[in-house]
């Protein structure tokens, strides 16, 4: 009984520092939030106050409910005028914590992400991402797109000089965001503290030359779930390779945990498609990962020609391992086998589903 209580406190009972690293904000915030009645309290005594866990995750799966369902302004615009924009808030003594992000998946890793419209049933809804958020110490934050042109263009400089000359960072803290991908910096009583990883891309930055310019994906949400569309129109491809691109993806929706092919009028009937007066786009590929998050991709799979004859179709599943041997289609069930030896006839989807 004794071990246990032991680990209950250890793994399930969280400190006010724990919580606010937990949510990526300060002590006076976590304060904030437990007199606005936000975050339950497990325990208070003088001097002390402790947490669950469970209450700190279901803060942040509430909090990430909010962003999805209601969306949010975000101020976009070049650098210089989003760091004038900066100058405008009022009062910066009360930021008590800055996110600064490179990718848009780790702003959305991190909760930050929002809808262009109210999301709906069976309807892409498409998500935006700040690269900058301004949290105050009442919780109200600031979100802004814009603030540094990254590794290339002005590079971070904007968000070094937001820093330095409007927040009060030292220039050795902000120097971070020239080397860094993902910065958090957090007001305490003796000043910032910057924190910082690369998040889900490490290693990328010496990469930065041969990645073409403009998106390389496109992010929605779709019946609850975030979805990755590989975007031909904003980027020329240097490999339009679609195994590849999900490989690329891999780090932001997880393992492949089922590779889904569908016709053209499910795609219609399930939501899988983006109507334009240019011609509607079809997504009849669905990679699942094991986070939930999905990738879709604009293959043909023409329902003329035998699966097996279909390469760009048969390279994608074998780069998930699913592979059909010619010696081996027979061993399939039969209702499986028809649509490699002869042509598709979907009628509704097929979906392999990856065991571990």
């Amino acid at each position: 009984m004794r071990k246990y209580k032991h680990y209950i406190l250890q793994h399930e009972v969280m400190t006010p520092a724990e919580v606010g690293e937990a949510l990526g904000v300060s002590r006076q915030q976590v304060s904030n939030l437990v007199s606005r009645g936000k975050l339950p309290v497990a325990k208070s005594v003088p001097g002390c106050t402790l947490f669950l866990r469970d209450d700190v995750e279901e803060y942040l799966i509430k909090r990430k409910k909010v962003n999805v369902i209601f969306p949010k302004d975000i101020f976009e615009g070049p650098t210089h005028k989003c760091v004038d924009y900066v100058r405008t808030l009022p009062t910066p003594n009360s930021i008590g914590a800055v996110f600064l992000f490179f990718h848009p998946e780790d702003a959305i890793n991190s909760g930050f992400y929002t809808t262009r419209e109210v999301a709906k049933k069976d309807v892409l809804s498409e998500i935006k991402a700040p690269q900058c958020v301004l949290k105050y110490d009442d919780l109200t934050e600031v979100w802004i797109q814009g603030i540094t042109c990254g590794y290339s263009g002005t590079r971070p400089n904007g968000a070094y000089d937001m820093l330095t000359e409007i927040l009060g960072v030292a220039p050795d803290e902000a120097e971070a965001v020239y080397t860094h991908k993902k910065l958090r910096y957090i007001r305490d009583f003796s000043g910032w503290i910057c924190s910082t990883d690369d998040g889900l891309y490490p290693g990328e930055k010496e990469k930065m030359d041969q990645i073409p310019l403009g998106k390389q994906a496109a992010y929605y949400l779709f019946n609850g779930s975030i979805t990755v569309l590989r975007d031909h129109v904003q980027v020329q491809w240097l490999h339009d390779d679609a195994a590849q691109f999900v490989k690329s993806r891999l780090s932001f929706v997880g393992t492949p945990s089922s590779v889904t092919l569908m016709d053209r009028e499910t795609c219609y009937k399930t939501g899988h498609f983006i109507a334009s007066t240019a011609g509607d786009k079809i997504y009849p590929v669905i990679v699942k990962g094991v986070s939930g998050r999905e990738v879709w991709l604009d293959i043909d799979v023409k329902e003329s020609i035998a699966l097996k004859d279909q390469q760009t179709v048969m390279d994608l599943l074998a780069q998930f391992d699913i592979r059909f041997p010619e010696n081996e289609v027979e061993k399939l069930p039969a209702f499986l086998a028809q649509f490699f030896k002869k042509p598709v006839d979907l009628k509704k989807s097929i979906s392999f589903d990856k065991e571990f």
